[in-house]
Order: C-alpha cells, then sequence, then structure tokens
C-alpha cells in the first residue's frame, strides 16, 4: 500500500506459482548416472531433472527409491564381472553422491508405512509390500492382490510400484515420474508423469 498525498493506492502483488511437485522413480535417476539406460533415456531424464535443478518443478527422491538403485548398481557391475566389495562400492557411493548433489532435490527418508503393526523386526520386506497393497485396496485404489505370498499376481501394477504410489501420495506430490510401462490400474491416486515423452498418462 502506497499513500500519495491524500490518495491511497492500493497495489496487488501476485503471489509466484505454485511449482509441481514429483516423486522421481528410481529409474529416471539410474538414467540420468547414464550407465544403466538408453542414451535417449538418458538424455529425456537429464531434460527432466535440469527443470528441477532450474526451480521449474519440485523434485523428491526417497530412501526407497535410493534403495533401488543401489541394487540396480551392484547387479550390473556383476554382471561386468566385477564381484569384488572393493571394486563395486566405491562406484555405487560415487553414483549416489551424485544423486545427492542434483540441485532443488529433496531426499526423503523413511516411509508413511505403519510399522507397528508389522511383527518382525526389522519388517521383511514382503510384509513392506503387503502394507502398501492393503492400503491401496482399502482406498479403493484398482488393485488386486491373488496371493499375498506372491508378489508378482498383482493386477496392474508391481509390488515395488505399489509403495512408490503410497509414498508419492503421503509426501503430497502432485505426479510421479518415471520411465516405467508400468502403474496400468484403472483408478489411481496420483498422476502418472512419462519422463520419456515429456507427458503425462
Amino acid at each position: 500500500m502506497i499513500e500519495s498525498g491524500n490518495n491511497i493506492l492500493s497495489l496487488h502483488i501476485p503471489s509466484p506459482p505454485k511449482l509441481q511437485v514429483f516423486y522421481i522413480d528410481s529409474n529416471v535417476l539410474l538414467n540420468y548416472l547414464g550407465n544403466y539406460g538408453k542414451r535417449n533415456e538418458m538424455e529425456a531424464a537429464k531434460r527432466f531433472l535440469k527443470s528441477i535443478q532450474d526451480g521449474k518443478r519440485k523434485g523428491i527422491v526417497s530412501t526407497w527409491a535410493l534403495m533401488e538403485i543401489i541394487t540396480v548398481i551392484r547387479k550390473a557391475l556383476a554382471l561386468k564381472g566385477k564381484t569384488d566389495f572393493s571394486d563395486i562400492e566405491p562406484i555405487v557411493d560415487q553414483s549416489i553422491s551424485a544423486i545427492y548433489k542434483i540441485r532443488n532435490l529433496k531426499i526423503v527418508s523413511g516411509t508413511p508405512l505403519e510399522m507397528s503393526k508389522i511383527n518382525s523386526k526389522p519388517p521383511l520386506l514382503w510384509e513392506i509390500f503387503e502394507k502398501a497393497l492393503d492400503h491401496m485396496s482399502n482406498s479403493m485404489y484398482d488393485v488386486e492382490w491373488n496371493d499375498k505370498k506372491k508378489l508378482n499376481e498383482i493386477v496392474g501394477i508391481g509390488s515395488n510400484d505399489a509403495v512408490h504410489i503410497l509414498l508419492a501420495v503421503h509426501f503430497g506430490c502432485d505426479y510421479l515420474a518415471t520411465f516405467d510401462k508400468g502403474f496400468w490400474v484403472d483408478t489411481r491416486p496420483i498422476t502418472i508423469f512419462d519422463v520419456y515423452n515429456n507427458t503425462e498418462r
């Protein structure tokens, strides 16, 4: 508000537009690292992450995704004949450090899963999947699980994908950014962003 003589001028300064928040799937970061995907996918991943570094979007990565990345890198190195711990771990550390250096990228730790209701300490992996899929099913999402002991028998969505969706919703994200062709359930609690084609689906 500015005073000019007896007149008071009111200036309205618009608020900056709200940035959309993207939960980033592990395959986006693996492609960004450059050695675990096709060249055109690496370029698409770099373009997408540059928009986060430039402040045009907000990006969130969970420690769940980081665990997936570490597993994929270790397996890829083992296939190349690197089986010695001293050969593998420096490469893993370098890759994770590169992710932490991405400007404006927020790393979120933990999961929203209610671990107090899981008997195993630490919880078994299938129990974490069970929690995620039960949550989606109870929330009226279009997910079917024929046998909870057989993680691959899920209609329309993978078990890891279910955990990522649950985390993305928990952290208030607008999109889940991925190269994955999965997530094909009819009813989803979050919009899927196709990084390769730079469009939502």
